[in-house]
């Protein structure tokens, strides 16, 4: 009973060093090539707030929406128009 496998060990290995090896260190991070520009997208977001809301009580808050605004509306059409 000890030796009993659903499926080849060696095959599983195989399959996820030519996906490693397809994907790369940016598919590591990100994802692969179906979910990467979703994720990067959605991390561009994230960082874009972040940004705006830090810079909220500086001198320069309003230049700073004036062109995050822009960039996190396009994004957003990116996100939502991409499946139409």
């Amino acid at each position: 009973m000890k030796n009993l496998t659903f499926g080849s060990d060696n095959n599983t290995s195989f399959e996820e060093k030519k996906m490693n090896l397809e994907a790369g260190w940016f598919g590591k991070v990100f994802g692969n090539a179906t979910s990467a520009p979703t994720n990067i997208a959605g991390i561009s977001i994230i960082l874009l707030l972040g940004i705006s809301i830090y810079m909220t009580d500086s001198k320069i808050s309003t230049d700073i929406w004036s062109v995050t605004s822009p960039l996190i509306s396009l994004i957003l059409g990116y996100l939502f128009g991409k499946n139409t």
